[in-house]
C-alpha cells in the first residue's frame, strides 16, 4: 500500500510512522464497510492533490471512477467543461452524486475517459501502432508506468481483433517494436492420444505447444519468471516420441544408444524455427542458429554428430526419427495452421522465430529387435 500510494503515505515523515499509517489502511481495507474511510483518507483533503476537495467525503466521492478511473474533485470539474466543449455534451459530474455517473451509467464512464484523452492530448503521442506508442501514452496516463507490459499486450490484441490494418491509414505503421515470435513445446502440459495409423494399438503423450506473437526471448523469460504471461495466441500439441524403425524403402533405422544421439530426440532448450528450403519434404524445420537455412549444414548438434534440421511434420511417432509430429496421420492441416499463426516465419526480417523445447520425463526401455538399438525411451 506504501508502494502503490506513496504521494499520501510520505507526508508522515519516517518510515516507522508511514509503516504505521499503511498498517492501519491495510488493515481497514479488508472489510468493505471500510472502504470510504480508507479513501477519504488517502484520496483526503490533507493529500497534495486534494486541495479542491470541499467535503469529508470527498476522497471516497472522487476516488476512481470512469473507463480512465478518473480521480480527484479539479479532474472531474475540468473533463465535464472538455465533455461539453469538445463533443457537445452538457454533463455534471461533480458535487452530490453526480460523480457516480462514472461508475453507473457507460455513456459517462466512456466520455470521461474520452474527454481525458483529449484534455491530456494523448494522440499527439498515439502515432503508431507500437510498444514505443503504447509507453508514451501510458506517461501520459500513468507517469509510474504501471502495468505497461500488460498495456502492450492489451493493445496488440485490440490492434488484432479491431483488424487495424485494413484501415489502411497514411504513412509507415510500425505494428510491434518487440522482436520476433516465441513458440514453446511444453515438457508437462500434456494429453494421451491414439495413434493416427493404428489407435488400437499404440498411444501416445501429446505436448502443449503454444506461441507468443510480437515478443522477444527476453521478454518472453520475465513475464514466465513473474507468472505474468498473457494467453497464448495459438496452441497446439506436437509428439516428441521418435520410434520409426526403416524408411520407406526398408532401410534399418538403428537409434543410438544415447538420449539425444542419432535418431532419438533433441534435448531441451534454445532453438529458433524456420521455412524448409527448396527440395526439402518438409515446411518447417528447428535448427540451432539464428536467420540461416534449415540446410543440413545448419542442423543440431547431438552426441553422435550433426544432424539436419529437425522437421514438424504429420503422420505419428512410429514415422519420426528426432522431428516432431502432430500425430495427424496423413493430413498436413495442423501444420498449416501453425505456420499461418507465425508471421515472423521468413528469414532475413530480423524478427526469429525462437523455440523453446522444455525438459519431460520419459521411461527408458528396450527395443524388441536389436537392430534398431538398444535403449528406447518414450513420453510419459
Amino acid at each position: 500500500m506504501r508502494k502503490l500510494f506513496y504521494s499520501y503515505f510520505k507526508k508522515f515523515g519516517t518510515l516507522e510512522k508511514q509503516q504505521t499509517e499503511s498498517k492501519r489502511l491495510s488493515d481497514l481495507s479488508l472489510n468493505s464497510i471500510n472502504w470510504m474511510e480508507v479513501a477519504n483518507a488517502i484520496y483526503g483533503k490533507t493529500h497534495p492533490n486534494g486541495k479542491y476537495n470541499t467535503d469529508k467525503d470527498d476522497g471516497w466521492r472522487y476516488s476512481g471512477k470512469g473507463y480512465k478511473q478518473i480521480t480527484w474533485r479539479d479532474n472531474y470539474s475540468s473533463l465535464q467543461v472538455v465533455a461539453k466543449n469538445t463533443f457537445g455534451v452538457d454533463v455534471t459530474w461533480i458535487d452530490n452524486d453526480n460523480p457516480y455517473k462514472l461508475k453507473n451509467n457507460q455513456k459517462d464512464a466512456i466520455l470521461s475517459g474520452l474527454a481525458f484523452w483529449k484534455l491530456k492530448n494523448i494522440t499527439g503521442v498515439a502515432t503508431e501502432i507500437s510498444d514505443t506508442a503504447v509507453k508514451n501514452v501510458t506517461s501520459l496516463i500513468n507517469p509510474a508506468l504501471a502495468g505497461l507490459d500488460e498495456r502492450k499486450r492489451f493493445f496488440k490484441k485490440a490492434v488484432e481483433i479491431l483488424e487495424v490494418e485494413k484501415c489502411k491509414p497514411k504513412g509507415k505503421i510500425n505494428i510491434s517494436d518487440e522482436n520476433g515470435t516465441v513458440v514453446i513445446v511444453s515438457g508437462t502440459d500434456t494429453k494421451i492420444e491414439k495413434d493416427a495409423f493404428k489407435p488400437t494399438e499404440f498411444s501416445w503423450v501429446m505436448y502443449k505447444t503454444i506461441v507468443f506473437k510480437d515478443m522477444s526471448l527476453k521478454t518472453y523469460y520475465e513475464l514466465e519468471k513473474d507468472n505474468q504471461l498473457p494467453s497464448p495466441d495459438y496452441a497446439t500439441y506436437l509428439s516428441r516420441d521418435t520410434h520409426q524403425t526403416s524408411t520407406s524403402k526398408g532401410k534399418i533405422l538403428k537409434h543410438s544408444d544415447k538420449r539425444f544421439g542419432q535418431y532419438n530426440e533433441i534435448p531441451p532448450g534454445e532453438y529458433f524455427l524456420v521455412p524448409g528450403v527448396s527440395g526439402q519434404k518438409y515446411k518447417i524445420y528447428v535448427i540451432d542458429s539464428e536467420s540461416k537455412s534449415a540446410a543440413s549444414e545448419n542442423g543440431i548438434d547431438g552426441p553422435d554428430g550433426s544432424r539436419g534440421g529437425v522437421a514438424l511434420h504429420q503422420y505419428s511417432p512410429r514415422f519420426s526419427v528426432g522431428c516432431f509430429t502432430f500425430n495427424s496421420g496423413k493430413n498436413t492441416k495442423p501444420i498449416q495452421d501453425l505456420i499461418d499463426n507465425i508471421p515472423d516465419l521468413p528469414i532475413g526480417d530480423k524478427k526469429p522465430v525462437r523455440f523453446i523445447i522444455e525438459p519431460r520425463k520419459i521411461t527408458e526401455s528396450t527395443w524388441d529387435d536389436s537392430s534398431f538399438g538398444t535403449k528406447k525411451w518414450k513420453g510419459i
